[in-house]
């Protein structure tokens, strides 16, 4: 067996060595530091000559503790600076160990223990759950905190003892001054009192009469957690206070500790009791105080990057982000400066409730929270990156203010550097004064904008106005345009519409305004138009079927349309519309207000379909013509407006919360409408459903605002993109999802005849499995072959009806229908009977009405050749008794053996 290397000081060489740390110390023995002599006096009380071998390392290692604090240059009380960073933590400041055993190396005569009548320690409560939290022992066991210590003296009530009450239980502050700072009592009460008396000692002892500014900052950190290693949880952080300390001249950390309270009585006193009371293992009871002091002085620290100290101080600097550290707002930090009013925490250090802390240059941060930029709202504007959906990224405000700062009075390149980024698309030309502002600090921005014109030296304003007003019109007559149309319906008033599309109007134009229209009255004359100063997107709010004329509404809605709307005075041109919602209030969804349009907009007579009758109740009103053009022109305008509403939002609530349904329409090309009225649908899927748990009402928080801002435009883009896929692959016909939302369910909604083919709504999971119409029209060709082919032998065998004869009966049809293919038509039966006669049972005599046959199934999802094949075999298998007549299998298995053609030779021969 192998046996383990002890190493075993001599005592010559230990002599050595103790020597060389005493003669380190000589310096001290006549410090008038009662800290110092007190510890001197204990070592002076070690019997150094008899000191056990066994002793000989810890008595090395006190010395070694008493050399840090009194020589080394990072510990040591005496060093010295002008900038500090100081950690107190509650629960080991208003607790004092509790040891009662005299014996134990940690005992001190000099704990001032708050007991109770029973003369055991005062439970003074236990906030955050600290004094329940089982501490590791040495040997491995488990110890409750509140076990172990006591309350100190001078934190002997609640009031005292508790760490504040604006903060509950979970460590978050729920009661604020107007400051917006957590209201302070208890024991964070007295360490904001501590800072405070050391701020006004500073000023009134001249250490603010010099060009160094005294600043004082202080934080509470309450939300801290660490590895729980034994027990696999992340469990919380003892809480604790951070301040950062600057001085105009340097102090030393002594001077600072005594400042702030730090009881240096206690160890005074204990290394004194040490030095003459003759206790035994005196080193290692002084080890242990000194153990316990140093440990102490770790927590005035002298700080030598303020910058980074200071972002620490709400865990943004480099060291808390990377450890992943809770953020604290940057408005619940404390602040004294004496000699600075109009500064704060956030312009000293960077650090601001809304702005991150890596958005980039420090003087544009700061310049964003100017007097004037707060006001406008300059914070929102700025982002790191596009992706933020900010107006403009930290990049675009440096170009600017670099180009500003470098040309005082010669403005012109101000501008030119502007117009590089307009047509770099990285602003939009209404965004200059904005932009400036955000760039150039307050004064400058100031003097720009209120500099005098000349012709020899032109103002920033006059050489604005010139470079926007060319680019307008060169945008007006070459430059393209696409706008994107949002209609959103709700079926009562009052469920947010107008606030939804203003948030969602703001998200897709990165925080711009919208111009927003307000409804056509009788008493104004109606101009929605007349303020549009070059908004990317416009709110058109509870439109209705007369606000526009039909062909002006055409020209609006057209994605490619440059037309100009009429206004009071003179035509405006949309020339940077990108997007157009319309708000509105239609309980029939959007049916009804395309029916609105068509029936009550100026012009719509003039398509000539509507003709005027008289209601039931006597009164006139309009209704569609019944012949087949006018049907015909109805639903090609009806399908020129359905077709320019991209993406349909439909909002409505409940008591306490809001269902949305985001569809986009289910066909690309403007010839969907072949595919039988398809085009007319507007299709979502399940991600698309949604709902949020409040009312959408002015009490909503803007954050919230944005936020489903945000969600509706994932799920066009999800949409949108989905169809894409869809149409890349079928060409341009329709695309089918989850979930399917009607708004024409036949065509009595619209007017029509119920007759009319153009009435018919196709499933869209058949239209799914279908190519393109061509192919569509190649199966109905081959169709009507195969009626021929089939139903000519037929006709050509004298079978009567009692025996192996054909009889085609409505009644047989619908039979098939409804048993093999699950299609119930029993409630529309009385519609089909313009297709099959009964009152003739020969198939031959009705020969002329295949073709309304094949109309049928085509209606009920059989659109080629083998869905048509199969429904006619089936049909005739149902209703022949001939013996080589197919025999259909079970019922999960419709599919006939055999083959259409084997049938139909041999009833041909």
């Amino acid at each position: 067996m192998q046996m383990e290397r002890v190493f075993v000081m001599e005592k010559e060489d230990f002599n050595k060595k103790l020597s060389r740390k005493q003669l380190k110390l000589t310096r001290y023995s006549h410090s008038r530091n009662a800290v110092y002599r007190a510890i001197l006096a204990m070592l002076d009380a070690i019997d150094t000559d008899n000191i056990k071998q066994s002793d000989y390392g810890d008595t090395l290692k006190l010395y070694d503790l008493v050399l840090d604090l009194m020589v080394s240059d990072s510990s040591r009380l005496s060093a010295k600076s002008r900038m500090f960073f100081v950690s107190e933590h509650w629960s080991y400041m208003v607790n004092d160990p509790y040891i009662v055993d005299t014996d134990n190396y940690g005992y001190s005569p000099y704990y001032q223990y708050a007991l109770g009548p029973d003369n055991k320690p005062l439970n003074l409560g236990d906030q955050f759950g600290e004094m329940a939290h089982l501490d590791v022992e040495s040997d491995g066991s488990r110890k409750a905190r509140r076990s172990k210590v006591c309350p100190d003296i001078k934190f002997n009530t609640p009031d005292k003892w508790q760490f504040g009450s604006a903060w509950n239980d979970e460590g978050y502050p729920t009661k604020f001054d107007k400051n917006g700072r957590p209201v302070l009592d208890g024991w964070s009460k007295s360490e904001y009192d501590k800072l405070d008396n050391f701020a006004s000692w500073l000023t009134r002892n001249g250490y603010g009469k010099t060009r160094n500014r005294v600043q004082l900052f202080l934080s509470f950190h309450t939300l801290d957690s660490a590895e729980n290693v034994v027990d696999g949880v992340a469990e919380h952080l003892a809480a604790h206070a951070h301040g950062f300390i600057q001085t105009a001249n340097a102090i030393s950390r002594y001077t600072l500790m005594q400042h702030l309270d730090f009881d240096f009585d206690f160890y005074i006193s204990t290394f004194n009791w040490l030095a003459t009371s003759n206790v035994d293992h005196i080193i290692q009871r002084g080890l242990t105080f000194l153990r316990q002091l140093a440990g102490a002085v770790k927590n005035y620290q002298l700080a030598s990057d303020k910058h980074e100290t200071l972002l620490y101080l709400v865990h943004d600097s480099r060291s808390a982000v990377k450890a992943d550290k809770p953020s604290y707002r940057p408005s619940w930090v404390f602040s004294w400066l004496p000699e600075q009013p109009d500064a704060s925490y956030s312009s000293i250090s960077g650090a601001w409730d809304d702005t991150p802390t890596n958005l980039g240059d420090q003087a544009i941060v700061n310049n964003l929270h100017s007097a004037i930029n707060q006001e406008n709202g300059a914070v929102a504007m700025v982002g790191r990156t596009k992706n933020e959906h900010k107006r403009f990224t930290m990049r675009d405000v440096a170009t600017i203010r670099e180009v500003a700062n470098g040309n005082r009075y010669y403005v012109q390149p101000i501008v030119v550097a502007f117009m590089n980024l307009v047509y770099a698309k990285r602003v939009e030309i209404t965004d200059f004064w904005d932009l400036l502002r955000c760039a150039v600090n307050q004064d400058d921005y100031i003097r720009l904008t209120t500099m005098p014109n000349s012709s020899k030296k032109p103002s920033l304003t006059s050489l604005y106005d010139k470079a926007s007003k060319a680019y307008i019109r060169d945008k007006q007559l070459n430059g393209t345009v696409h706008k994107e149309t949002f209609m959103v319906l709700g079926q009562m008033g009052g469920t947010g519409k107008s606030r939804l599309a203003a948030e969602l109007a703001r998200y897709y134009d990165c925080g711009r305004e919208p111009l927003t229209a307000t409804h056509k009255t009788t008493d104004l004359t109606f101009d929605p138009f007349q303020d549009y100063a070059g908004q990317q997107s416009v709110i058109l709010d509870e439109v209705a079927g007369n606000d526009f004329s039909l062909p002006d509404l055409k020209g609006l809605l057209d994605p490619y349309s440059k037309n100009a709307q009429g206004s009071r005075y003179n035509n405006v041109s949309l020339w940077n519309v990108k997007r157009l919602f319309l708000t509105a209030v239609y309980p029939d969804g959007l049916t009804g207000y395309v029916k609105d349009v068509l029936a009550h907009a100026p012009g719509a007579t003039n398509g000539g379909y509507l003709e005027k009758v008289l209601d039931a109740n006597g009164k006139p009103t309009w209704q569609i013509k019944t012949d087949d053009a006018s049907q015909q022109r109805y639903m090609s305008d009806f399908t020129q407006l359905s077709r320019r509403l991209g993406v349909l939002i439909t909002v409505n609530h409940s008591k306490t919360a809001t269902q949305i349904v985001v569809s986009i329409r289910n066909a690309k090309d403007a010839d969907a409408v072949s595919l039988v009225g398809n085009s007319l649908r507007f299709v979502h899927i399940k991600e698309t459903s949604f709902r949020v748990n409040y009312r959408i009402t002015d009490a909503v928080s803007s954050d919230k605002m944005a936020a489903l801002a945000r969600k509706i435009a994932k799920c066009v883009d999800l949409l949108q993109a989905k169809a894409n896929a869809v149409y890349e692959q079928h060409g341009t016909a329709c695309f089918v999802d989850d979930y399917d939302h009607e708004f024409i369910d036949s065509g009595e909604t619209l007017g029509l005849r119920d007759e009319s083919p153009l009435t018919v709504i196709e499933t869209p999971a058949k239209l799914h499995e279908r190519h393109q119409e061509s192919q569509l029209s190649d199966a109905r060709n081959q169709l009507q072959s195969i009626f021929k082919d089939v139903m000519s032998p037929l006709t050509r065998h004298d079978i009567n009806s009692s025996g192996n004869g054909v009889k085609f009966t409505l009644n047989n049809l619908v039979d098939v229908l409804n048993y093999w293919y699950s299609v119930d038509v029993t409630e529309n039966a009385q519609s089909l009977d313009w297709i099959v006669d009964d009152s003739n049972d020969h198939l031959g005599s009705r020969l002329d009405v295949t073709m309304n046959l094949l109309s049928v199934f085509e209606s009920f999802g059989f659109r080629d050749v083998e869905d048509c094949q199969k429904a006619v075999n089936d049909y005739l298998l149902l209703v022949t008794g001939v013996d080589n007549a197919l025999v259909l299998k079970d019922s999960d298995d419709t599919e006939p053996t055999g083959s259409w053609s084997d049938y139909v030779e041999s009833l041909a021969n």
